[in-house]
C-alpha cells in the first residue's frame, strides 16, 4: 500500500473511531472499524498501532477528552476577500468575496476558544518541515473558524503520526 494510501487508512480511523474506546484498546476499536466497515482489511493491516497507542497517551488526547465539544471532519465555508488567498491581485479586486470551503480534522472547545487540530502522516524529519508546508493552511483555517463561531481560535496545532508528537503553529494576525 502507497504512503498516501496509509495516510488515508489512519486518517479514516481518527474520523469514525470511538476516541474513548480507542484510549483503552487500539487493537479492539480497529476490529470494531473493520466490522463496522468503516475501513477495510487491508486499511487494518497498515494502520500503525503504536503511532495510535502514543496519540492516545498524548497530552493533546487529554485536552481532547476533557473539551464539552469535539468536532471531527468538520465541514465549514466562509466568504473571505480574494486578496487574503492572493495577495498580488490587482487593487480593483480588493473588494471581491472569495467562497472558501475546508475540512478540519479536529477542532475542541477549550476555555471558551476554539483548538484547531491538524492530524499529519507525512514522513518528515523535523516539526518546522510540517509548519513550513502547513501553517498557511491553518492560518486560512482558524480565520474561517472565529468568523465561523465568532469564538476565536487560540491555538493551532499539527499532529505528526511520523514523528509522534504536536506541533504548534503560531496564530496569524486576525
Amino acid at each position: 500500500m502507497s504512503a498516501a494510501a496509509r495516510g488515508t487508512a489512519l486518517h479514516t480511523f481518527m474520523q469514525y473511531a470511538d476516541y474513548v474506546a480507542a484510549a483503552q484498546d487500539v487493537e479492539k476499536e480497529i476490529t470494531r472499524l473493520v466490522q463496522g466497515r468503516f475501513i477495510t482489511e487491508q486499511q487494518a493491516d497498515v494502520i500503525d498501532r503504536n503511532r495510535l497507542q502514543a496519540f492516545f497517551a498524548s497530552e493533546l488526547y487529554k485536552r481532547m477528552s476533557t473539551s464539552s465539544n469535539v468536532m471531527r471532519e468538520h465541514r465549514f465555508m466562509s466568504a473571505l476577500p480574494a486578496t487574503l488567498l492572493n495577495p498580488t491581485l490587482p487593487e480593483r479586486f480588493a473588494s471581491e468575496q472569495v467562497v472558501v470551503q475546508g475540512i478540519t480534522d479536529c477542532v475542541f472547545y477549550e476555555d471558551d476558544a476554539l483548538v484547531l487540530v491538524d492530524y499529519k502522516t507525512d514522513r518528515v524529519n523535523t516539526p518546522e518541515e510540517l509548519v513550513e508546508r502547513y501553517a498557511e493552511q491553518l492560518h486560512l483555517y482558524a480565520k474561517m473558524l472565529t468568523e465561523t463561531y465568532q469564538m476565536p481560535v487560540k491555538e493551532m496545532i499539527l499532529y505528526s503520526f511520523h514523528l509522534n508528537c504536536q506541533v504548534r503553529v503560531a496564530l496569524p494576525a486576525l
